[in-house]
């Protein structure tokens, strides 16, 4: 009796110590993953037709490959598929999404990427530091993605948006019209092709004659040997076919030359770069696209409201071109196409078509994606110009601030505001304070009695940090705020007194309640409490955070050895009925709303070993672990010999995990099950 209880002290010690890196994946679990890629592509016939190509090192651009056999762990895992169909780039920690980009042809070759793609892989191994640095825990979301690639069951990737776009490059013979430096070409630069890219896809302008006649920076660059910028013979547009055969390509070269010239391209041998504010300024002005062509900045929306602009730009047949930031400062530009229907995105790369595919944004779930994005822009409402009015927009760059709070009443206190014009034009707007009543949607007229004015160029503004804030001095509330009201800054076109109100990222606080920060809070929205039930798993549809007068349905799941003879449903004491499905729905929600469930009772004594659990199933199959859980929950895999294989956060419901053969202790929901594989 004793040596037992001094293997449970070791055996509790090795979760303490060793579950730190319990969250990196293997080989095995990786490989896993690409088979159910690759099987939902309906390009694999059997496992050992994946080639692992690659093995990110944590932290490293380098990899973890030695002789064909993987040292140490892994940021990501490359497996390309067989007859050139295609390749799957699994992540190599379960804190982030699994599989984090995809293609159904081609091959993956790491020592000939494009070096877009290079910093976009970059990217994606800062999250996975950050995630094992901060020692995050994966989201339910995430977990449950691992399971369905693990246990056979990850969605297709059917469905979605998917827009033909060119297969160009940077190089010969793109850059056959680009300065000359030392007697080599300079690249045509990322920012150029993708602009290209896009132009090609609207087939627009038919010509120009706004352009400029040198280029801007050739003074700054004597060592520049530059073609003349000759507008007259337009672009025809017919002669640019979407791939290049040979060795020629006079058309494209010219409009590559034209956009580089006139986006201030700094031009170099190895590396063009550009700004994504002067491909606005110049398919404005200068090639004819609608003043709804604009640039807009990661920072100052929330990761659903990002994805929500791509998607609305694709859906309206509108490819975008998107620019990331590495570590080190470098914009790296490139043209989405498209999307899956799990929200992968479909990437032209600009590298004649080499490693074009689906790729994550981010590798973290939504709820931690936004430390990641600074630097990210993307180009909206590009398309023929057709007289369309330009977009006037500010947002908050930051939260607001106020000298005191609570928020005094019948004496001054001030505001500090960090806004940007994310427009498509230059303005001159004024600015000031209001109070908005979310119970009634009403906006109150100006409160200031002088309202500010101020003139801001797209794209600029005040930066916390860089900036001092913009103040408002002496604001006066009359009188204390009411639970629905909110103060907000509102601003308009100058002398238009067309009110709005100033907002920022969804997932950040932009207005005042009488005590603080606040929501601006322009819905009502309510939550649903659902009670963890011994013997009973509830399924819920949809979120728990419902908007007012909508509807909200669950199902509960009763477990094996339990009965429901005498159940009792309530929602906030009312007995609930269900519908021939099983489905509980509450309609027309007014108020939060808790659901009890009472009377489920237990059939029959169940013993510690058993696979079935008051609060849990435990069971093995074909080789793999199954744990079915009614809430999310912690398990430990562990060896009899006290090692950890493997430490799991589990979502609600059933969780798939294959596991090599060995005999284990599995430890969830307070209990301890053995089993042999």
């Amino acid at each position: 009796m004793r040596r037992k209880k001094h293997f449970w002290i070791l055996y509790f010690l090795c979760l303490s110590i060793v579950g730190a890196w319990a969250e990196r994946i293997d080989l095995s679990t990786a490989r896993k993953v690409a088979e159910s890629v690759a099987k939902g592509g309906s390009v694999l016939r059997s496992s050992g037709d994946l080639s692992l190509v690659y093995v990110a090192a944590p932290g490293q651009s380098g990899t973890a490959l030695r002789g064909g056999a993987m040292v140490g762990t892994a940021d990501y895992f490359v497996f390309n598929f067989p007859e050139n169909r295609g390749f799957a780039i699994v992540a190599g920690d379960d804190r982030v999404r699994p599989l984090l980009g995809y293609s159904l042809e081609g091959q993956f070759n790491s020592e000939n990427l494009p070096e877009n793609l290079r910093a976009h892989l970059e990217y994606y191994q800062d999250q996975i530091t950050w995630a094992e640095e901060q020692n995050i825990e994966p989201s339910a979301d995430v977990t449950a993605e691992w399971n369905r690639y693990l246990g056979g069951t990850a969605l297709r990737s059917g469905g979605g948006v998917s827009l033909e776009t060119a297969k160009w490059d940077q190089a010969s013979p793109y850059n056959a019209m680009c300065p000359t430096i030392n007697g080599q070409r300079a690249l045509t630069g990322c920012g150029a092709t993708a602009t290209a890219i896009i132009m090609r896809y609207h087939q627009w302008p038919l010509g120009t004659q706004k352009g400029v006649s040198v280029h801007p920076l050739a003074s700054e660059h004597p060592e520049w040997r530059c073609e003349p910028l000759n507008y007259s013979s337009g672009y025809n547009w017919n002669s640019m076919p979407l791939t290049v055969t040979g060795n020629d390509a006079p058309e494209i070269a010219k409009l590559m030359w034209h956009i580089g010239a006139n986006i201030n391209m700094s031009y170099s041998r190895n590396a063009s770069i550009s700004e994504q504010t002067d491909i606005v300024y110049a398919l404005q002005g200068v090639f004819d696209y609608s003043l709804t062509t604009r640039a807009i900045r990661r920072d100052f929306y929330s990761a659903d409201e990002w994805e929500k602009f791509l998607i609305n730009e694709l859906n309206a047949g509108r490819p975008v071109v998107y620019r990331g930031v590495t570590d080190n400062n470098l914009g790296h530009i490139f043209v989405c196409d498209g999307y899956d229907s799990n929200h992968y995105f479909s990437i032209n790369w600009g590298w004649s078509g080499y490693c074009n595919g689906y790729f994550l944004l981010s590798a973290l779930g939504n709820e931690e994606s936004g430390k990641f994005y600074y630097g990210h822009w993307m180009m909206i409402g590009a398309k023929k110009n057709e007289g369309e009015s330009p977009i006037y927009e500010l947002r908050f760059g930051a939260e607001p601030e106020s000298s005191q709070l609570p928020l005094p009443v019948g004496s001054p206190f001030d505001l500090g505001m960090y806004l940007y014009n994310s427009g498509s034009m230059a303005g001159e707007f004024d600015i000031s304070v209001a109070i908005y009543d979310s119970a009634t949607g009403e906006l109150g007229e100006p409160m200031l009695e002088n309202n500010m004015r101020i003139n801001l160029e797209t794209n600029y503004g005040w930066w916390k940090g860089n900036n001092n804030p913009l103040m408002f001095w002496n604001v006066i509330l009359r009188s204390e705020l009411k639970p629905s009201e909110r103060l907000v800054v509102v601003y308009s076109l100058a002398d238009r007194y067309e009110w709005q109100i100033l907002n920022g990222a969804s997932d950040k606080l932009y207005a005042f309640d009488k005590n603080g920060l606040a929501s601006i809070g322009d819905h009502v929205t309510y939550t649903v409490t659902l009670p963890s039930v011994e013997g009973a798993t509830i399924i819920k549809e949809g979120s728990t955070l419902v908007s007012e007068g909508e509807s909200f349905s669950f199902y509960i799941d009763i477990q094996k050895g339990y009965t429901s003879e005498n159940m009792v449903v309530k929602a906030n004491g009312t007995i609930l009925r269900p519908d021939a499905t099983g489905r509980y729905t509450i309609t027309d929600i007014q108020d939060n709303v808790v659901i009890t469930v009472t009377g489920i009772e237990e059939e029959s004594p169940v013993d510690i070993e058993s696979v079935n659990t008051s609060s849990v199933k435990v069971w093995s199959a074909n080789g793999t672990l199954h744990i079915q859980t009614p809430v999310a929950d912690k398990a430990y895999i562990v060896g009899f010999d006290g090692r950890i294989h493997k430490a799991l956060n589990l979502p609600e419901g059933e969780t798939v995990i294959p596991i090599s053969s060995g005999a284990y202790i599995i430890s969830v929901g307070g209990k301890n099950y053995k089993f042999s594989f």
